[in-house]
């Protein structure tokens, strides 16, 4: 309780001026961005302002958290760095909006809990300096033993009273601190729905990957076996004299079950990579480089990554420059390409650029020019929430950009 309370007391005698200096800024910000719209160079301005607002809101949740043990989320985070789209960033605007809300209960907060600690502080130190300047009380000079003992238990009220008298502005600290600076109702709901998807999108990666060793080290290794099998029956019938047709019809038998055995074992193969690649263990560099070698067509490759990205981003971005790159070989005419792979911790950027013949266009939403093949492109990309470009004007070059988070 006293730790409550020392913190309470902290919070508000602190209050008033924090939220003057907070105020303050935005003031200064604001009025120097709106004078300088006409030249644009306020655009910026304006946007920086935003930032600092999200950024003295994290301040401010931090304050009451540590004085108030009130615990607010964070709302989204945006990028520090200003931009255009920092002016519709909502989070941000309702910080600007408490920094004007509080800085009037601010002041009032404060006030008060320099009345009432600042007397409190007086009247308990009153024995200390009473015989030099006594306090006076209408006609009585308080400066007798009861007297002061009097002040000194006013005094030891007063310092226990402050914390229910300032219930009331804290009350409406704390309200204005959840309302305003953690995330809205729509926000919170938004978040939960990407964190469900999130785990939905690693668990059945998860269990991609599980299946694709199932079969790799199980179903593909006894058909391997079962091949050899067939294989060997195959030389030991050959060995065989008799000529009659019972043998003849079992030598047919084993050679077709032989090569239904082969076949089974390829397309088993060719199954478990579009599963899951075992190539992407180690990495999305290494499979690409994989997948860009053994293509007829030179691609240069370049990689630039902040750090390794989510298994299941991992995949849809190998599944993407596969479906790109299949599509300049087979449709483009294309004698060169590049893939291009760059991002930081919060988005990557897969962008195929090919020299063909172009003609690849979006209609309806729905990638077109390239069948069904774009469109379940997009559909992929639109599990993380991605992002799908495509600009390829007839006679080329064809440039596909696609935007995945780094977090799902």
């Amino acid at each position: 309780m006293f730790r409550r309370r020392l913190g309470e007391a902290a919070y508000a005698l602190t209050d008033g001026p924090i939220a003057l200096a907070g105020l303050l800024a935005v003031l200064l910000t604001f009025t120097v961005g709106v004078l300088l719209v006409v030249v644009v160079v306020g655009v910026p301005v304006l946007a920086a302002g935003v930032v600092a607002a999200r950024g003295w809101a994290r301040f401010e949740r931090a304050r009451a958290r540590v004085l108030l043990g009130e615990r607010v989320p964070d709302p989204p985070t945006v990028t520090a760095v200003p931009r255009l789209a920092d002016l519709t960033d909502a989070a941000g605007w309702r910080a600007v909006l408490y920094l004007l809300v509080k800085a009037p209960l601010a002041g009032v907060t404060s006030a008060l809990a320099i009345c009432v600690y600042g007397g409190a502080g007086q009247a308990l130190t009153y024995p200390l300096w009473f015989s030099r300047t006594p306090m006076v009380f209408g006609m009585y000079t308080l400066d007798t033993l009861p007297s002061v003992l009097a002040v000194v238990l006013i005094g030891l009220v007063l310092l226990f009273a402050g914390g229910w008298l300032l219930l009331g502005p804290l009350a409406l600290s704390r309200l204005a601190v959840r309302g305003l600076l953690g995330p809205s109702r729509l926000a919170g709901r938004i978040r939960a729905l990407e964190q469900a998807r999130g785990q939905a999108v690693d668990a059945s990666a998860a269990t991609l990957r599980q299946i694709e060793r199932d079969l790799h080290d199980g179903t593909q290794a006894r058909l391997v076996t079962l091949a050899m099998d067939l294989g060997h029956a195959r030389e030991l019938l050959g060995d065989v004299d008799d000529g009659g047709p019972a043998a003849t019809r079992l030598r047919a038998t084993v050679e077709a079950a032989h090569r239904n055995a082969q076949q089974a074992v390829v397309e088993l193969r060719h199954l478990v990579q579009n599963i899951h690649p075992p190539v992407l263990d180690t990495g999305l560099e290494p499979a690409l480089r994989s997948l860009t070698e053994a293509l007829t067509v030179p691609v240069t490759l370049r990689v630039e990554l902040a750090g390794r990205p989510p298994p299941a981003v991992e995949t849809i971005a190998y599944f993407c420059a596969v479906e790109l790159l299949g599509n300049m070989v087979k449709h483009s005419g294309a004698d060169a390409a590049t893939v291009d792979v760059t991002g930081d911790r919060a988005w990557m950027t897969l962008r195929v650029r090919d020299d063909g013949t172009g003609g690849a266009a979006v209609r309806g939403g729905v990638p077109g020019g390239g069948g069904t093949g774009l469109a379940g492109l997009a559909a992929r990309i639109g599990t993380v929430d991605g992002t799908l470009q495509i600009d390829s004007p007839s006679g080329g070059p064809t440039v596909v950009t696609i935007g995945l988070p780094m977090t799902i």
